[in-house]
């Protein structure tokens, strides 16, 4: 019974306090409020919502300490949340708009500035750090990002529900910050296609439709040991160059595609798409999870010639590639690709005796 009185009492205490600093903080000063776009806690930080004049939006949701997600649909690139999370941290203000300039720019961000909704878990009860209680999702933040001032140094910005605009900075960038804040999802957008370590591949199949021949398997087993076969007969592969073999199955730790082709013509995008791809690789992991994707050629552009002067019918720096999983059509690049478009003939080892 004792013990009971004594937590009931340790609450109560505890309620209190917290109502005093809430009392406290919420006597802030208005006018700091209006010009602190600053968000020293970015750990804290579990969403910022982003939308523009042009009917764009975009939601930046944390998933975990190394994971964000673009609008709950796309893993988000980790080097442009850090970039965003380095802003929010350490934006600084320069000083308010001149009074001569305010009608200005207040009319000038009424029609080409970015709304910035920033969310923090927050804690009912939070007594210096020490003690938290009761976690929730808050709005902190809401303000408007505009555009550069003449010189290129600071950017102008306005808080919700203020109408004094100041000129922001990075005391670490000589430029402005607009564009940090895009409205646009692939600008935020993780293009990794494989991301599978070497202990976590189940299997890897590589098909060439036409030419069936080169067409393989790849089955890692216990270290050292691999089942290599040829998919055209069930033929097991014994004397391969191991080299080789793991540099392609390492190579699947992390490759991504360049560009996705959202804008391009749908007749041209089907065109492609029902044609035969030059090599599909799919990969199996040992969860059960399957990554596939389909490439074809890009034609070269009209007139070009190799160094010899001859015609040249395909792009040699890039091609299309269909993922699967989403069927999205995307841009990739044979220097990064090069590693996993393999024949099978690339791994005997009689090719380099």
């Amino acid at each position: 019974m004792k013990k009971n009185k004594l937590k009931i009492l340790l609450l109560v205490v505890l309620a209190v306090i917290a109502a005093i600093l809430i009392i406290r903080q919420s006597g802030s000063s208005l006018k700091k409020d209006l010009s602190n776009f600053k968000v020293e806690d970015t750990a804290s930080i579990t969403r910022v919502f982003m939308a523009d004049k042009l009917n764009r939006s975009l939601t930046l949701e944390r998933k975990d300490s190394a994971h964000w997600m673009v609008n709950g649909t796309f893993g988000a690139q980790q080097k442009s949340i850090n970039t965003l999370l380095k802003t929010l941290r350490n934006l600084e203000v320069w000083e308010p708009v001149s009074k001569a300039g305010h009608n200005t720019i207040i009319r000038d961000m009424a029609t080409s500035s970015v709304k910035v909704e920033i969310y923090q878990k927050v804690y009912r009860i939070d007594l210096f750090g020490k003690i938290r209680r009761f976690p929730r999702e808050k709005l902190n933040k809401v303000y408007y990002v505009g555009g550069p001032t003449p010189d290129n140094r600071g950017t102008f910005m306005l808080m919700d529900k203020s109408a004094t605009p100041y000129i922001t900075y990075l005391p670490s960038l000589r430029g402005f910050v607009s564009a940090i804040y895009s409205t646009r999802e692939n600008d935020w957008r993780d293009f990794t296609v494989f991301r599978t370590p070497l202990a976590e591949i189940a299997s890897v199949t590589a098909e060439f439709p036409l030419e069936p021949g080169l067409s393989f398997s790849m089955e890692p087993q216990k270290p050292g040991q691999i089942i290599l076969k040829q998919l055209q007969t069930d033929a097991l592969v014994h004397d391969y160059d191991t080299v080789r073999v793991y540099n392609f199955l390492t190579s699947f730790r992390k490759l991504g595609y360049e560009a996705v082709l959202s804008g391009i013509d749908p007749m041209k995008k089907d065109s492609i798409v029902k044609s035969t791809p030059f090599i599909t690789i799919t990969l199996w992991d040992k969860s059960g999870k399957k990554t596939a994707v389909k490439a074809f050629r890009k034609p070269a552009y009209p007139g070009e010639t190799d160094l010899a002067g001859n015609p040249v019918l395909f792009d040699r720096d890039r091609f299309y590639l269909l993922l699967d999983d989403s069927q999205e059509f995307v841009l990739a690049q044979y220097f990064t690709f090069d590693r996993v478009l393999r024949p099978i003939t690339y791994f005997s080892k009689n090719q380099h005796e």
